[in-house]
C-alpha cells in the first residue's frame, strides 16, 4: 500500500511549494528546510506555544493554527515540528515510570536528570534509557499531513552514574560544547553553536554516543550491523524532528534527501569519533540481562 501511494506521488512530479512557513524559531529546523528546499522562500515566524505539557502532536497543530491567525490566509506550506525527552525515574512507590523533562533553564539541572536517572536503574535493576517523542506537521490549502516519532536510547549505567556527578557533569559540558562549537555542527557559520539549554532536557544523543555512555537505540546495539543507520535515524529526529512522512506528500524524493544531506552525515560522523573516556569509568559497558 505504502510503495503503491508513494509510486503515485512520484508520477504526480509534485513540484516543492515556492513559499514554507516555519511555525517555530529552531535555527537547526529552519537550516533543514533551507537544505531541503533550497529553491523555495522560507519564513519564520514565531508560534509563541511552550506549554511542554501537552502531547506534541497538538503542540504542533497549535503552532501551526497560532501563524495562521497571526499571518492570515497563507499562500504556501505551513510547516512544525516539536519534541519532547521522557527519562527513567523513580516513583515515591518505588516502581519506575517516564518522567516528562521540558528543556532546562539552568546547566546543573542536567546533572539532576542524570543522577535521577542513576538512581532509579540502581532501585529497579534495569540500565536507564530515556525516550524521544517528535511530532511534525505540514499543510497547505488542499492538503495536510503529520506524524509521530519515537526513539528509545538505553544508555550505561555506569557512565549516567559519573554523568550524574560534579565531575561527570562538567566532562559532559565540555563535550557538548566541543561538538556543538564545531565547524562541523556550525556548518562553517551557517548555524549558530547551540548550547545546553537549547536541547529538550539538555541531553544531547550525538554528544552521550560520542562519550560511550550509548548501549543501544530502538533495540539495536552499539557495534552491531545496522547501528550507524539507526543512529542516523534517531539524531535527525532528536535534532531536526521533522518526519519525512509528515513531508513526503509535498517532496516525493524527501528520503532520498535527507539521506544525502551533508550536516545530518557529518553529525553522525562527529558522533561516532571517539572521545577521552568519562572520568571515573572503567570504560567497559555494562549490559542488565533481559527481564
Amino acid at each position: 500500500m505504502t510503495e503503491r501511494r508513494n509510486s503515485r506521488l512520484k508520477e504526480r512530479k509534485i513540484k516543492p511549494p515556492s513559499t514554507i512557513v516555519y511555525a517555530g524559531d529552531s535555527p537547526r529546523r529552519k537550516y533543514f528546510l533551507e537544505c531541503i528546499f533550497p529553491n523555495s522562500k522560507i519564513i519564520t515566524s514565531y508560534a509563541g506555544i511552550e506549554n511542554q505539557a501537552k502531547p506534541t502532536a497538538e503542540i504542533v497543530k497549535e503552532k501551526i493554527g497560532f501563524v495562521r491567525r497571526k499571518l492570515g490566509p497563507v499562500d504556501g506550506l505551513v510547516v512544525a515540528a516539536d519534541i519532547k525527552t521522557q527519562t527513567l525515574s523513580l516513583a515515591t512507590e518505588g516502581h519506575g515510570f517516564l518522567k516528562d523533562r521540558a528543556k532546562v533553564s539552568k546547566e546543573y539541572e542536567i546533572k539532576e536528570i542524570f543522577a535521577d536517572m542513576a538512581n532509579a536503574s540502581r532501585k529497579i535493576g534495569i540500565a536507564p534509557y530515556y525516550h524521544l517523542f517528535s511530532s511534525s506537521r505540514a499543510e497547505n490549502r488542499k492538503e495536510r499531513a503529520s506524524h509521530c516519532t519515537t526513539n528509545t536510547i538505553e544508555l550505561d549505567p555506569e557512565a549516567v552514574g559519573v554523568l550524574g556527578t560534579e565531575t561527570g557533569h562538567n566532562y559532559y559540558l565540555e563535550m557538548f560544547e566541543r561538538f556543538y562549537d564545531s565547524c562541523e555542527y556550525k556548518s562553517n557559520g551557517k548555524l549558530p553553536p547551540a548550547k545546553p539549554t537549547d536541547l529538550s532536557a539538555g541531553i544531547s544523543l550525538s554528544v552521550l554516543n560520542n562519550i560511550d555512555a550509548v548501549i543501544s537505540i530502538d533495540g539495536v546495539r552499539k557495534g552491531t550491523i545496522g547501528y550507524k543507520e539507526t543512529l542516523r535515524s534517531a539524531i535527525f529526529n532528536a535534532g531536526v524532528s521533522f518526519s519525512p512522512h509528515t513531508l513526503k506528500p509535498f517532496i516525493p524524493d524527501i528520503d532520498e534527501r535527507i539521506k544525502n544531506w551533508e550536516w545530518l552525515s557529518a553529525m553522525v560522523a562527529q558522533s561516532l569519533k571517539k572521545q577521552t573516556p568519562i572520568p571515573g569509568m572503567l570504560n567497559e559497558i555494562l549490559i542488565f540481562p533481559a527481564a
